[in-house]
């Protein structure tokens, strides 16, 4: 095992890659209908997928309000869905917000847009795919 839970991460990317290649020939889906297909995909693959999964967000201990988690794979990998021209520092931050928020240790950003992205190109691999690792919530740390 390369990285924690790489036996769930593992089964996004096949996923991800057909249903990028039938939304790239059929323009128009909005990407909550591709977050559906993924969520589609991933329970064919045999995996616990949740939707929409609520999150509370806390400042200094405080309830400051709430967020949706787009997909939570096996109850320990959260997945986010976007569809855009390249990820951002924001969505980023976004999903380490929910990754300290939820406690869970594992989240991927999945990124529709960018169709002119050569998935072999590691610069442009960036535009539609990051893990990011909250070593802090790894359960196989703790004592």
């Amino acid at each position: 095992m390369k990285y924690l839970y790489d036996e769930i991460t593992a089964q996004i990317w096949p996923a991800f890659r057909k249903l990028r290649g039938q939304f790239s020939a059929h323009r128009g889906y909005s990407e909550n209908e591709k977050r559906n297909a993924l969520l589609n995909e991933l329970k064919a693959a045999g995996l616990a997928v949740s939707k929409e999964v609520p999150v509370v967000h806390t400042e200094n201990g405080k309830r400051i309000g709430y967020g949706r988690m787009d997909l939570v794979l096996e109850c320990r990998v959260v997945v986010e869905v976007k569809d855009k021209p390249a990820l951002t520092q924001a969505d980023i931050d976004q999903l380490d917000l929910y990754l300290i928020n939820s406690g869970l240790p594992v989240g991927v950003l999945l990124n529709f847009g960018a169709a002119e992205a050569n998935l072999q190109n590691p610069d442009d691999l960036k535009k539609v795919f990051i893990r990011r690792y909250k070593r802090e919530n790894d359960p196989t740390l703790k004592a």
